[in-house]
């Protein structure tokens, strides 16, 4: 392959991830925001499809590959899909904090709470505060049925319950559990104010997502 050659493909993949980037920064705003899930949904697969023409055209970081690849898929509601990417994109880069995070959240959609919890935890001790790790680290507590903001607890979290609720409950959105989750915690008899807290974050993002969906 000439040297014009490899410009133009390189141009062509960076046109794409770039693309596919652009679509998945997109579609997480629309997620936290509670915007109608068709919207989050159409953006993640624009951001699936970038990514298969970059992967096409020769893109050779595999690694950043699987990130956004695991991304999307995550927003496009197929946790179980993702997992094998997120897990391949933390393994190929232990010190990037977007691969840690993205591994952490969909380890926490799919229910396996002490293993998001460890992504959280590590990315605060090895690099400082992070807000989404924070908020990560509460949500991680919160689906393991309690409240983890007391200044007695031995993990210390901030004091913003609502963030780490708002984390979660978006999190189940893209396992489409919410319901199946919070009846897994009342089944625990937990904190009643943790269910209280939940239940009213779940009840407002749905009202939110039905008001858009109207619009």
């Amino acid at each position: 392959m000439g040297l014009r050659d490899r410009l133009r493909r390189s141009r062509a993949t960076s046109r794409w991830i770039q693309e596919a980037e652009g679509r998945i920064e997109a579609a997480e705003r629309a997620l936290m925001a509670a915007a109608p899930m068709a919207q989050v949904r159409e953006l993640a697969e624009l951001a699936r499809l970038a990514l298969v023409e970059a992967r096409e055209a020769g893109y050779g970081d595999e690694s950043h590959l699987h990130l956004r690849t695991a991304q999307a898929l995550f927003l496009l509601g197929r946790p179980h899909e993702a997992l094998a990417s997120a897990y391949d994109a933390a393994k190929a880069r232990p010190y990037d904090v977007e691969s840690r995070l993205t591994h952490g959240r969909v380890r926490l959609a799919l229910g396996d709470v002490e293993a998001a919890r460890h992504e959280f935890e590590a990315v605060l001790e090895e690099f400082g505060g992070d807000p989404e790790a924070n908020a990560g680290l509460r949500a991680s507590h919160l689906a393991a049925g309690r409240l983890p903001l007391d200044p007695a607890d031995e993990v210390e979290v901030g004091a913003d319950r609502e963030a780490g609720a708002e984390f979660l409950v978006a999190t189940w959105e893209q396992a489409g559990a919410v319901r199946e989750q919070l009846e897994a915690l009342r089944r625990g008899a937990p904190d009643p104010g943790l269910l209280s807290l939940l239940e009213r974050v779940a009840d407002r993002r749905e009202r939110s997502r039905s008001a858009g969906s109207e619009e």
